[in-house]
């Protein structure tokens, strides 16, 4: 079940703008607060909590403490405490500083920190624990998981699946290549630069996951490029690259992620044709197709 703090009990708490522990206690989680809250989770026993940030975790004990309600506790299992994962903090990234807010775990819960995550913020509950299903990574870890590692995530269960051992940290780096190579191999995308002007009958094309199917139907994957077993052949154009027969394992990462995405996608429009349309249906459909989207663009 979902319990979300800040809307379900609290509304809106802008807890920065409090000044100490006291000042929020009088303002907010006065004894039957508390008591309220105490008593919401012993009537829903939540396993995912959605709170507007993670500090109110530890702010909540602090006001049970303050109030005199002794047996106040987020947890499930008795005499276990809320830990903290990680303290808040500053990091760089590509040129721009921003900000890590602490996290906290609640034992016997899943904390989705709506300060600190990117796919419940762009998907929903649904779309997470389709990811969960696929990466293994618990659901408080995806929530504030990037793209990128949720897919590292699933092609490591992959790997496991396929009976192959995955080192702990990566150490083998890209073969060689002249710089000649680079400048072929690393072009990316080609943009066509359109004549200046007013132009009719303009056609637009969008190709559904465009790069994921080309891996998938070119089969490029790192563990079939450039095999020794086919070195005299030039499967891939202007390079002199051969690409191994058998089917590559990153191909069956991105293929029931592509086939799943395009089943999502009719089911949708079936549902929205409906007359009477589910909308509980439609959320959850939307929310996967979302989250399957945004790995499918890592």
């Amino acid at each position: 079940m979902l319990v979300g703090l800040s809307n379900l009990f609290f509304g809106v708490i802008e807890i920065p703008r409090c000044s100490s522990v006291t000042e929020l206690s009088d303002r907010y989680l006065t004894h039957s607060t508390t008591t309220a809250v105490q008593a919401a989770f012993e009537a829903h026993d939540p396993d995912v909590l959605v709170c507007s940030t993670c500090e109110i975790v530890p702010t909540l004990h602090e006001m049970a403490t303050v109030a005199g309600v002794d047996d106040f506790s987020l947890i499930r299992w008795p005499d276990v405490d809320y830990q903290q994962l990680a303290t808040r903090s500053t990091y760089s990234s590509y040129g721009r500083v921003g900000h890590s807010p602490a996290r906290y775990t609640v034992p016997g819960r899943a904390i989705i920190d709506e300060s600190n995550t990117f796919f419940y913020g762009e998907t929903n509950l649904d779309g997470v624990l389709d990811l969960v299903s696929r990466s293994k990574k618990p659901v408080q870890e995806l929530a504030w998981a990037s793209i990128g590692n949720v897919l590292t995530a699933t092609q490591i269960c992959e790997a496991h699946d396929c009976g192959v051992l995955v080192p702990w940290n990566s150490w083998r780096h890209e073969f060689y290549k002249p710089m000649g190579t680079l400048h072929d191999a690393d072009r990316g995308g080609f943009i066509f630069v359109p004549e200046v002007g007013l132009h009719e009958n303009v056609h637009e094309l969008d190709f559904s996951s465009l790069y994921p199917n080309i891996i998938c139907r070119r089969n490029v994957s790192p563990d079939v490029i450039r095999c020794n077993c086919h070195s005299d052949r030039e499967d891939v154009p202007g390079l002199g690259y051969s690409v191994f027969d058998d089917r590559g394992y990153l191909v069956d990462v991105l293929q029931p992620i592509i086939d799943a995405r395009d089943g999502i996608k009719p089911a949708i429009c079936r549902e929205k044709d409906r007359d009477d349309p589910d909308e509980g249906r439609l959320v959850e459909l939307e929310g996967r197709s979302g989250a399957l989207k945004w790995i499918l663009v890592a």
